[in-house]
This record gives C-alpha cells, sequence and structure tokens, in this order.
C-alpha cells in the first residue's frame, strides 16, 4: 500500500482539478457558478443536502475514487467541519492515475468544485456528522457517475506530515 501525505488546500495547488469558493474580502455572495458547467447531455440541475454522518481518522484509506464525465460538481459546507477531498488526473488509458494522487486539508469555510471528469473521493469530513449542499448537472440517463474501486496493492493510505 502507498502513502500520500496530507496538503493545505490552496488555489494553486488545487487548479488542476478544481476551483475553491470562498467569500473574498468583504463580498457577500461567494460565486459558485462553475457548478453547472457541464456537457450539453447534462440538462438537469441537481441541487442536494448531502449528510455524512461519519468522520474520518488519519491514516485513511482509499478504496474507492467516482468522476462525473457530463459535468463539475460543487460542495458548499453546511457545518462546521474541516473535511479532506483526495483527487488525481485520468491517465491514459482513462482510470485514474494513482501516481498523481493528492489529498488536500478544506477548512469548514471553504467550498469545492471538482471539474468535469476529475478522479475523487468522497468528501471526507473531520467531524460528525457534516452536512454539504452538492450542485450539479445530471444526464438524466444513469451514466453521471463512475466508480473505480482500488484494489491491493493500489489501496492509498492517507497520512499526516505529522505522523512521519
Amino acid at each position: 500500500m502507498r502513502q500520500i501525505r496530507l496538503e493545505p488546500i490552496s488555489e494553486e495547488a488545487f487548479a488542476p482539478f478544481g476551483r475553491l469558493v470562498r467569500h473574498v474580502g468583504t463580498s457577500v455572495i461567494a460565486d459558485a457558478c462553475t457548478s453547472f458547467t457541464a456537457d450539453p447531455a447534462a440538462t438537469i440541475p441537481i441541487l442536494e443536502w448531502v449528510r455524512l454522518a461519519n468522520s474520518l481518522d488519519l491514516p485513511f484509506r482509499v478504496e474507492r475514487l467516482e468522476r462525473h464525465p457530463f459535468s463539475a460538481q460543487t460542495f458548499l459546507p453546511g457545518s462546521q467541519s474541516d473535511y479532506l477531498v483526495f483527487v488525481c488526473p485520468t491517465g491514459v488509458d482513462g482510470t485514474p492515475d494513482l501516481q498523481s494522487i493528492r489529498a488536500f486539508l478544506v477548512q469548514s469555510n471553504l467550498g469545492i468544485t471538482f471539474h468535469r471528469g476529475v478522479w475523487h473521493h468522497s468528501l471526507a469530513p473531520l467531524a460528525q456528522p457534516s452536512r454539504f449542499i452538492m450542485a450539479m448537472m445530471r444526464t438524466g440517463l444513469d451514466n453521471d457517475t463512475e466508480f473505480h474501486d482500488l484494489v491491493a496493492p493500489n489501496q492509498i493510505e492517507v497520512i499526516h506530515p505529522h505522523d512521519e
């Protein structure tokens, strides 16, 4: 099993995978318009409350990734819990490029948008229960989410830099 180090999120580090949604300065509105960037086949806007009942402890094992080929996907936190985001680019064969997987610590006052087609793990809150508002577009054809299971020896364990 390969270990990866948890890193703090930043606009620059997360840019290949998506963008951060945050209030800047004294702004009243945080623009999350990229939630609805999608392939023309995705015409159904989705806005859902997501409740994650379980929190996680590090080290944490990543065993499954998902992606949404037709739409960006945005999560806005509705709780005061920091959370982890796991992402990786797509390899030349269409599967996750596991050598490039990254793990980010996201503060509870930040939302995130995954670009369309980015492999990611479900959000992993550090406190429980945690709630998020999720927005994306769907096709209505049951093809909006693809899964990729990581079987041994490709499982990845995320560690805190202080635990090394």
